[in-house]
């Protein structure tokens, strides 16, 4: 019957006999030295040119620090580069002029557990991080992903304008009306994405988790006609403001455009029976408090919730990737069927409770989501 060995005995026993031999061979003196070489190798940053100053060096790993909240004793410079840089340290927005000289410097490429920075440094003028190249890409991906789900433009057409390390004051990133918020500073980053033109929507994120929507810095351009009637849009904000519990004075109409509807509106689940009448309508975005959510108005016949459209990408995501387990690739075919937006009168939401008094009785909104 074979014996099985657990690693941390494993470990013991080896550190014991160490203390036994205090005297070693040359063959293990030899296999030491090799082992502190190569340990070194791995540790040692790749380096392409002239070497950092050792004052510019502590810098640099106590700034990335303070900005990833990792410990100094656990931050590494990974790569250095010789480069050349303007007046900006070529870092800034694409608006902002900088002047157009060569200053020598560097390119440094630092670590802290799973977060990896770039900046560019110089011996005489400091030092700068590069948002843009230090962003991950997952980050990016799910800002991308939002602000063209709340532009209606295609990812395609949109790009990051600037990305800048921040501080957030709490959980919620420091933005009002979230809800409850975690009381700690939280590091992450402020995005800023642009459709090309005049259009910038701006986000406040973590470093590897959470993307919140920041609407009193973007700048969008309204696009409500004029014979939208106040009437309707008072209709359309009163009926958001009842299914989210959001006061209507946080919430605005972004957008109002002519359509022709069915009989249901366009608004049905797969399969069901609609009249087929054009209808003149309206197809109506409304934002507040991250929500974007988008209504179909028929002149005379009322309004509908397009739950599909208005169903947070986070959720989306959430829900078609709990349908199959990480081992087992969806189907290509694989999507949201119907979603709906619903109000529970407890926070259950509809699931028996587990006891008598597990269930705390309130307004508590949501989604029924079917795939």
């Amino acid at each position: 019957m074979p014996l099985h060995l657990k690693p941390v005995p494993l470990i013991l026993l080896s550190t014991l006999a160490s203390l036994i031999n205090p005297l070693p061979t040359q063959a293990q003196q030899r296999t030491q030295q090799q082992f502190l070489t190569q340990t070194i190798a791995q540790t040692q940053p790749q380096t392409q040119g002239a070497s950092l100053p050792q004052t510019l060096t502590a810098k640099l790993l106590q700034d990335m620090a303070w900005r990833s909240f990792v410990p100094l004793k656990e931050v590494r410079i990974v790569r250095t580069e010789e480069t050349l840089v303007d007046g900006c340290l070529s870092i800034a927005p694409p608006d902002v002029p900088c002047n157009a000289i060569g200053i020598p410097g560097w390119k440094v490429t630092i670590e802290a557990r799973q977060h990896r920075f770039l900046y560019h440094a110089t011996a005489q003028h400091g030092f700068k991080l590069n948002g843009l190249a230090s962003i991950s890409p997952t980050m990016t991906n799910q800002v991308l992903q939002d602000a063209s789900w709340r532009s209606g433009l295609p990812v395609d057409k949109l790009t990051l304008y600037w990305v800048e390390n921040k501080t957030w004051s709490d959980g919620c990133l420091g933005l009002p009306g979230i809800g409850s918020c975690i009381a700690a500073k939280m590091p992450g980053w402020q995005v800023t994405v642009s459709d090309g033109e005049k259009q910038r929507w701006v986000y406040r994120t973590g470093l590897s988790y959470t993307v919140l929507f920041d609407p009193a810095a973007s700048q969008i351009t309204k696009n409500v006609p004029s014979n939208f009637t106040p009437g309707t849009q008072s209709a359309v904000l009163q009926d958001m403001s009842k299914r989210t519990g959001i006061a209507r004075s946080q919430l605005q109409i972004i957008r109002a455009e002519p359509r022709t509807w069915d009989g249901c509106l366009n608004v049905a689940p797969p399969g069901t029976a609609c009249t087929k009448i054009a209808l003149l309508g309206w197809r109506v975005v409304v934002e507040g408090n991250q929500q974007h959510w988008v209504y179909h108005v028929a002149n005379g016949r009322g309004l509908k919730l397009n739950g599909k459209e208005s169903l947070p990408r986070s959720l989306m995501k959430a829900v078609l990737n709990d349908v199959y387990s990480p081992t087992e690739p969806p189907p290509p075919n694989l999507e949201i069927f119907w979603a709906e937006q619903k109000v529970w009168t407890d926070s259950c939401r509809g699931f028996p409770a587990s006891s008598p008094d597990s269930c705390t009785k309130g307004e508590f909104p949501g989604w029924i989501v079917t795939t």
